[in-house]
């Protein structure tokens, strides 16, 4: 017994020596780490942002664990915790499911996983179109656009637009030609209108879920002739088509249709739903139709105040208006690709071009390229100031010519003018841009109403005959050094005397250099400024 005891006693004091001999620090500390997820934020069709906690975990791999609820776990990418905060948002998730997810620890050795939440994504939806806005407009058709601006989730199976006369009722749709997906901007040519009606027009897009329609845009034709397959106006018009205030056209027109139309006397003519087609015979002498085309001399010579070229014309040739001595504004074709101007139509104060067309661009009634860099048509009837945009970079030979603008301001980054660009205008004042450094011959010849210039500071040569003609009273010169100029640069023909007559505005630290020049030193009274 005795034995025993001093056994135990012994198994005793070997215990007692190894607790004593434990530090604290040899206390595990690879505790399980305390992770949870909270509820899913940003849930869309197909994607949903969620969130988790992890704790004392955050030192090691943390990933999201998600699937469907019958499916197997995917993981996302390694997540980069935020303090001990996660997030990640999950894509190309299935519309209309529910979805478990949780959070995964992952030190090397062991994974540990949160508990699991559930989120459910958003269904599919019909699509959603944007309003119509209108393009173009005939008297009995119209060109609108409008927007997919949401799918739905599903692919667009139809769109177009569905046209109803407000007052029989009657519906017809007008579907796209071409396939629509999220984003796509279309644009729909409505035709076959009744004259004088009322409509609504209504863009509608078609998913697997079903049908959604935007807002309503409402038209009105007007008066119209329908011309048929071509060569049918003088029989339709029955010899007593010669004095009309307006006529609108609709269907195919010829050689034959254009001659009648040329000895008849109407004062706003709209063919915007005409389609210009070859055959029958000359309109005028040796010059016969062309398939979508305003060939030259087409319309020379008449009497028209207001023109509406057809709308699907895709040329409209040199000299086509020439003599139109009463036209005043003109809408150009919305599919033209070629537009060349025509002479002597004096009255023409615009040039339209409608938004549809991607290769010109009319501002203020003048018509310019795409870029609105350069000129293609000054209308010659314009009045007031213009002022030119600041995108235009150039001007060509004679491009004001005969215009009845009385103030002209480039306020722009003009560096090239042509030849006579203002020759026989009726200009009055004139501002160049400063990067404009070569002021060509003949610039302002023959202007008889111009009394004012403003050269620009960066001028440095002046061609010759630049002021003949005009009856200029003071230029304005801004440059610090004189701007070359000929014998023949202020010379005139009719006999006025330009150094007498002129005040020659320099500034006031050059007015000596300019007092000492061969040309410049001829004005008799110059000023510093």
């Amino acid at each position: 017994m005795k034995q025993n005891i001093k056994g135990h006693g012994l198994y005793l004091a070997v215990m007692l020596f190894l607790l004593a001999a434990c530090d604290v620090y040899d206390i595990p500390v690879n505790r399980v780490p305390v992770m949870t997820v909270s509820e899913a934020t940003d849930i869309t069709r197909t994607s949903a942002t969620v969130h988790g906690y992890a704790g004392t975990a955050i030192s090691n791999v943390l990933t999201f664990e998600y699937r469907e609820k019958d499916g197997e776990f995917v993981s996302t990418a390694v997540l980069t915790p935020r303090g001990d905060s996660v997030h990640d948002t999950i894509e190309d998730l299935r519309p209309g499911t529910s979805y478990v997810f949780r959070l995964c620890s992952d030190n090397g050795r062991v994974k540990v996983r949160s508990g699991e939440m559930t989120f459910t994504t958003l269904s599919n939806v019909v699509p959603t179109v944007s309003p119509l806005r209108q393009i173009a407009k005939g008297p009995t058709s119209v060109i609108v656009e409008y927007t997919i601006l949401d799918d739905g989730g599903e692919d667009i199976l139809s769109t177009g637009c569905r046209l109803r006369n407000t007052s029989t009722n009657q519906q017809v749709d007008y579907p796209s030609a071409m396939p629509a997906v999220e984003g796509d901007m279309l644009r729909i040519c409505v035709t076959g209108m009744d004259c004088l009606a009322s409509y609504e027009l209504t863009p509608y897009a078609v998913n697997s879920i079903g049908e959604a329609t935007g807002s309503t845009l409402s038209v009105s034709t007007d008066h119209t002739i329908l011309l048929g397959d071509g060569g049918n106006l003088q029989a339709i018009m029955q010899e007593d088509g010669i004095h009309y205030d307006s006529l609108s056209f609709s269907g195919r027109m010829n050689g034959d249709d254009f001659r009648f139309l040329r000895g008849m006397d109407v004062r706003n003519l709209n063919l915007a739903d005409v389609e210009i087609i070859e055959g029958g015979g000359a309109y005028i002498p040796s010059r016969y139709t062309k398939a979508d085309t305003v060939s030259y001399g087409m319309f020379s010579g008449m009497e028209m105040e207001t023109l509406t070229l057809p709308l699907a014309t895709l040329c409209v040739e040199e000299q086509a208006l020439k003599d139109c001595i009463l036209l005043r504004s003109v809408l150009m074709p919305a599919s033209a690709a070629s537009i060349l101007p025509s002479d002597g139509c004096e009255a023409l104060e615009e040039i339209v071009v409608p938004e549809a067309n991607v290769h010109y661009r009319s501002v203020d009634g003048i018509l310019y390229n795409a870029d609105v860099t350069g000129i293609v048509w000054m209308p010659l009837g314009k009045t007031g100031e213009v002022v030119l945009p600041a995108t235009l970079t150039s001007i060509g030979d004679y491009a004001f010519r005969g215009c009845h603008f009385s103030s002209f301001v480039m306020d722009c980054e003009v560096k090239e003018m042509g030849m006579a660009a203002f020759y026989g205008s009726w200009v009055e004042k004139v501002e160049l841009s400063d990067a404009l450094q070569t002021v060509a011959t003949a610039s302002f010849q023959q202007c008889s109403r111009l009394t004012e210039v403003h050269l620009g500071k960066d001028t440095q040569l002046m061609g010759e005959y630049v002021f003949d003609g005009s009856c200029l009273k003071n230029l304005y010169v801004t440059a610090e050094y004189p701007p070359v100029c000929y014998s023949r640069t202020f010379a005139t023909t009719d006999g006025y005397d330009l150094f007498s007559n002129c005040i020659l505005h320099v500034p006031q630290a050059s007015r000596q250099m300019y007092r000492n020049h061969r040309y410049w030193g001829k004005f008799m009274n110059i000023v510093g400024q």
